[in-house]
């Protein structure tokens, strides 16, 4: 096992090189810079800017470099000095991102295990209920979790809120806790503001790890092995807990890098929505900004996430399934 995880740990390297190449090549595509939408902001403002200040501006955000000698200048400040650069209004990226990654990973660690902790229970009884009225509302929610999108889940949330309980889950805070400094009551504000988006971040892998689950877990509960075991006088509870459920968890701890993904995706939708300071709104507002340097940060703390939680499933999968070994014995 130790082997295994360092090997894909080396793996990873030379394909997050490869992948921070593809990045800055994509972000650079877009015809502009920042330099442009910085000269048009000053041309609305009726603010004339020669070609000497538009030189000294890109001087200034080195964009007047070829694009190899930019590419290992923005991976070595990365890599060497953990310089991200700054965005348009001075600010550094590294206090930008400190600011967004925590809440991205309370609402993206929250909404991961909320959907393990309710919809493997749902799918198992489900399952073990076939044809019941559980089984048909748990399958029916399960339809909606996958079916709607989140985003525009977060706009009827929001307006429900604002109708039936006068808040509105915008934001991470409220207006008088904002500037605040942190106690009990900003942090109770915070709850009620978080409880929304965990929630609709969490519902389209509930309605995808109930089907897994409970389709798994049927064609199971049909093998020769549990109906000897039934007929051997085996527990039901015993049965299905030691044997299927095991069994039929396995395409799902297999599959957890790809839940990551769905999660990470789904969850910078409902930020932009809800107005939170996450990593998903300030990509968007990165790109619209051309802050291409922030922009590709983003993108490469998104696919370092998804490639850790890869591994993760790879591990807990061995764990969870002694039958799978990844190297040889003797």
């Amino acid at each position: 096992m130790e082997v295994f995880i360092i090997k894909r740990l080396l793996t990873m390297v030379p394909l997050w090189l490869l992948l921070s190449i593809i990045t800055f090549f994509l972000i650079e595509l877009p015809p502009g810079d920042i330099v442009t939408n910085e000269v048009i902001a000053l041309r609305a403002q009726n603010i004339e800017v020669d070609e000497a200040a538009i030189a000294r501006m890109r001087a200034q955000w080195q964009l007047d470099a070829p694009f190899l000698s930019r590419y290992l200048r923005w991976l070595g400040n990365i890599a060497l000095r953990g310089d991200l650069g700054s965005t348009v209004d001075g600010r550094e990226n590294l206090d930008v991102l400190r600011e967004t990654i925590p809440y991205t990973l309370v609402i993206g660690v929250s909404a991961f295990v909320l959907s393990l902790g309710v919809a493997i229970p749902m799918g198992i009884y489900s399952a073990t209920h076939q044809y019941s009225t559980v089984d048909y509302v748990t399958t029916f929610l399960a339809f909606i979790g996958l079916g709607a999108p989140g985003w525009l889940l977060a706009i009827v949330l929001a307006w429900a809120s604002l109708y039936f309980f006068d808040f509105v889950p915008l934001g991470i805070n409220s207006l008088e806790y904002l500037d605040a400094p942190w106690s009990h009551e900003k942090a109770i504000d915070t709850a009620k503001h978080l409880w929304a988006p965990i929630l609709l971040t969490a519902l389209p892998a509930i309605g995808g790890i109930i089907r897994v689950v409970r389709n798994n877990l049927l064609d199971q509960l049909g093998q020769q092995y549990v109906v000897t075991a039934r007929a051997k006088g085996l527990p039901e509870r015993r049965l299905v807990r030691k044997y299927p459920v095991r069994i039929a968890l396995n395409p799902l701890v297999s599959d957890l890098g790809q839940m990551v993904y769905g999660i990470v995706a789904g969850q910078g939708l409902i930020g932009i929505v809800l107005g939170l300071p996450t990593l998903g709104p300030l990509l968007l507002n990165s790109l619209v900004a051309q802050d291409m340097i922030l922009a590709g940060t983003i993108l490469l703390i998104y696919a370092s996430i998804i490639w850790l939680s890869t591994l993760l499933s790879d591990v807990v999968l061995a764990w969870f399934d002694p039958r799978i070994r990844f190297e040889a014995r003797s």
